[in-house]
């Protein structure tokens, strides 16, 4: 048996490949395409074959689905394909310098996983204990986010950012906890917790900052870390928070789940707001110092535009509270769907595709007010 039939016997596609044929927008793997990924070394991740802009969407279970074709192989071959993908993109030395060990890492590397959802990314875990993340990005923001999170004693994860020849690459240190999403399923968040949401959604408001969902925190420790952070000073930024609300996927979430929280949530939003208004000049000058000049003036005008409105937020207190009562009619929808399921009666794509990304989620037709509003019609 030569090694590509070796490498097929551990490879089991058909369960994925089932999950995609019912999902619009998705096309299922071929064994050529898996077995070319772990082949070439310059392929750093394995991605769903997707058609974007569509609003296609997947879900928790077919993300784990995918960074199975990695993570069932034997660990011997893990962390064989991992590094040469890592070496091939020229990030041994990045790596070993982040974890203190200017050595090479494949003499202190003893397992490798894909915990990416759409496409790889792996953790790594070496001979002391230690873990990193690493993963491809397409901007530097993260690195000035965790720059702004130390400065003001907000918790944060310690990473690195190193522009390559083969792009933007991230390294950051691995933290076990459980994402923001799972935690507030399972418990009523603390006030300490509840703080925090607070003054995560002033910063990442005032900053411009997309793409906060859930899975985009976690918690450790009653502490609150955000990961992934890829969009800053988006120009449309205020319009995208707020399908991010009506879709489940917000820090202000939690109150539709524990309203008794209202007050004190919007009183530590606005405890930050007070905050960063007082920290405006030293914001900048961190914008200042960071980004090149272009970007600076219209990252700082961005900022000082929202932290001068003086109803700022009053503002977002009433954007919020809309987009809740639009959350809160979709659950409806969603219950609805759950036991259309239950009884098997749903047999449209797209139905059955909001039902498979909101499993086990807080998260209610994300996007649906884009692309497919007519589908709730098929519920009423």
């Amino acid at each position: 048996m030569n090694f590509v039939q070796q490498l097929q016997t551990y490879i089991n596609i058909d369960e994925i490949n089932q999950q995609c044929l019912m999902l619009p927008g998705f096309m299922p793997f071929s064994v050529d395409q898996v077995v070319n990924y772990f082949l070439d070394s310059s392929q750093f991740s394995l991605t769903f074959n997707k058609k974007t802009g569509k609003g296609y969407l997947y879900g928790v279970e077919l993300a784990r689905l995918r960074q199975s074709i990695f993570n069932t192989l034997p660990q011997e071959l893990r962390c064989r394909f991992a590094l040469e993908k890592l070496t091939a993109q020229g990030l041994e030395a990045s790596i070993g310098q982040f974890i203190g060990n200017p050595g090479l890492i494949a003499d202190c590397l003893v397992d490798a996983v894909d915990i990416g959802m759409g496409h790889s990314v792996f953790k790594l875990t070496f001979n002391n204990d230690s873990s990193v993340v690493v993963k491809q990005s397409t901007t530097t923001h993260a690195d000035f986010f965790t720059r702004l999170l130390a400065r003001f004693d907000l918790p944060f994860i310690r990473l690195i950012e190193v522009e390559l020849p083969s792009g933007i690459w991230q390294c950051s240190e691995f933290l076990q906890g459980v994402t923001l999403s799972e935690y507030l399923q399972q418990q009523r968040p603390t006030q300490a917790l509840v703080k925090q949401l607070g003054w995560h959604a002033c910063l990442g408001d005032v900053c411009g900052r997309g793409d906060r969902h859930l899975e985009n925190y976690i918690v450790v420790d009653d502490q609150l870390y955000a990961l992934d952070i890829s969009y800053m000073f988006w120009p449309d930024n205020d319009t995208w928070v707020q399908r991010y609300i009506t879709g489940g996927q917000s820090e202000c979430t939690c109150l539709d789940l524990y309203p008794m929280f209202d007050q004190f949530y919007w009183q530590s939003y606005a405890d930050a707001f007070s905050f960063f208004c007082a920290q405006k000049q030293s914001l900048c000058a961190e914008i200042n110092i960071f980004y090149n000049i272009q970007q600076a003036d219209v990252f700082c005008n961005y900022l000082v535009d929202r932290l001068n409105d003086k109803k700022y937020v009053i503002k977002r207190q009433h954007s919020v509270k809309q987009a809740l009562k639009e959350y809160k009619s979709r659950l409806v929808y969603k219950q609805k769907l759950k036991q259309l399921i239950i009884e098997n009666q749903v047999n449209h794509a797209l139905l059955y595709m909001y039902y498979a990304a909101d499993k086990d989620r807080l998260t209610a037709f994300f996007l649906i007010e884009l692309y497919h509003q007519d589908l709730f019609t098929l519920l009423s």
